[in-house]
């Protein structure tokens, strides 16, 4: 997984990470291999915003199981909170300027022939 990492596979080196951590029991201490596959895992799910849940996830359980490594899973933990809240915003800004285009679309239909009726009409 490193070496993928180090040659900018980061897409094969997440994979072979999720694999590894995959395999980690769950509820016990961790060991400096399996704090740095998901600190590195963690650091992979940051750069997508649908695996946010995921990085929390295992920095989570860097801070619960791991001797080492709590101040770089609170960073993460930080960066996950920061981002999740970012699309949070940009979400409702996204529904707040849709609303918007929809009352202008509607304020700005042509109503062609409202008051209009009478031009036809003879006028005797």
């Amino acid at each position: 997984a490193k070496l993928y990492g180090h040659v900018g596979k980061n897409d094969e080196a997440k994979s072979k990470y999720m694999k590894y951590c995959g395999f980690i029991p769950e509820n016990r201490i961790l060991s400096d291999n399996e704090i740095e596959a998901m600190i590195k895992l963690a650091e992979y799910c940051l750069d997508d915003d649908d695996e946010l849940e995921m990085a929390a996830k295992y920095a989570q359980r860097i801070i619960k199981f791991g001797p080492k490594g709590k101040e770089t899973a609170e960073r993460i933990l930080e960066q996950c909170r920061v981002s999740m809240k970012n699309i949070t915003n940009n979400n409702n800004n996204n529904i707040n300027n849709k609303s918007i285009m929809i009352n202008n679309t509607n304020d700005n239909r042509s109503f062609a022939g409202i008051g209009n009726h009478n031009n036809n009409a003879s006028s005797d």
